[in-house]
């Protein structure tokens, strides 16, 4: 939507937008850099650029570092960067432990997957039960249900004391998922964005149509 509106200054400084959502994408897979500094930086440099556009294309050094210190001061771009922050670092801490969550089952299963949790009377007692019958000619003779509770409750005795835990991980990354399918959305939060954007980039534009960061700067229209 803002580039409709700003087309002229979007194309001049695209940058600006891939440069944020580049570090957006890096948090997401590695954690650099801090949600809040990513978002406050990007509107920072917006406020920089749309001063200049207002202005008519001049601006000093001590222009633009004015305008830098008034971000927080008045919060020319309203309350946006403050509810774009928060939505992002909920929708991305949701994905990232959900990606956590998911490495550390594939893990477990690995390793239970592995036959050395089995002991040899173990193995011996299964391949008895269910190849011993074949072996002797009757392929469909099932061993009697004594035998194989008592075989499985022999072999798989260290995994009940999984279950419980196990349910429990199951749960929450079911939670996780149906967070992050809802309100934690991470697409759906990005597609907002340019909306959020545009929105306080319109705020941020009657902030200067108005004077008001010259007058706070004491720098004024000509």
């Amino acid at each position: 939507k803002f580039t409709i509106l700003y087309q002229d200054v979007y194309a001049n400084n695209s940058h600006v937008t891939k440069s944020f959502y580049d570090k957006l994408r890096k948090h997401y897979r590695n954690g650099d850099y801090k949600i809040n500094k990513i978002v406050d930086d990007f509107f920072k440099e917006v406020l920089k650029r749309m001063y200049v556009y207002v202005k008519g294309g001049k601006a000093s050094d001590f222009d633009m570092d004015c305008v830098s210190l008034t971000y927080y001061q008045i919060q020319p771009f309203g309350k946006v960067p403050r509810e774009i922050i928060p939505r992002l670092e909920r929708s991305i801490a949701a994905a990232r432990s959900l990606i956590y969550g998911l490495k550390v089952g594939n893990t477990v299963v690995e390793k239970l997957n592995n036959d050395g949790w089995f002991s040899d009377k173990c193995l011996k007692s299964v391949t008895k039960m269910s190849q011993c019958s074949i072996c002797a000619g009757y392929s469909n003779l099932k061993p009697c249900a004594g035998h194989c509770i008592d075989v499985f409750t022999e072999c798989l005795s260290s995994l009940t004391k999984l279950e419980h835990v196990w349910d429990d991980y199951l749960f929450y990354l079911t939670f996780l998922g149906s967070k992050l399918s809802a309100e934690y959305d991470f697409d759906a939060i990005t597609r907002e964005l340019p909306n959020d954007i545009s929105f306080g980039i319109t705020n941020c534009r009657d902030a200067l149509i108005q004077k008001i960061i010259p007058k706070v700067c004491k720098i004024f229209f000509i």
